[in-house]
């Protein structure tokens, strides 16, 4: 049997055991609607998504889904006039390459 000490101690312990319930479930609750927040923004932001926009023709007299920015065409630009110029298609000098001026200079 229990004495009456330890009967005041279980009741006393006891006593904010409902508290310690509802608060355990508010946690779980708040956690899981975080993960499910996360796993929403992940799911809105995926590459896939903004990949079959982005090579989508877009339709006739319709704006891109995504203007591009002006550092975007910028480097666009400069990535064209130097594939133009690996290419040899560019209009602008040419310099010889390394060997041939090396050979060029060594007198013989």
């Amino acid at each position: 049997m229990l004495t009456h000490d330890e009967k005041e101690r279980l009741l006393r312990e006891m006593r904010y055991e409902p508290a310690r319930v509802v608060g355990a479930v508010l946690k779980s609750v708040v956690c899981l609607l975080a993960v499910a927040g996360l796993a929403w923004i992940g799911i809105s932001t995926s590459p896939d998504q903004d990949a079959a926009l982005a090579f989508r023709p877009p339709a006739a007299g319709m704006p891109a889904p995504h203007p591009e920015h002006a550092s975007v065409v910028d480097a666009r630009k400069v990535f064209e006039e130097r594939r133009a110029r690996f290419d040899g298609q560019s209009t602008g000098p040419q310099t010889p390459p390394a060997r041939q001026r090396r050979d060029d200079s060594i007198q013989y």
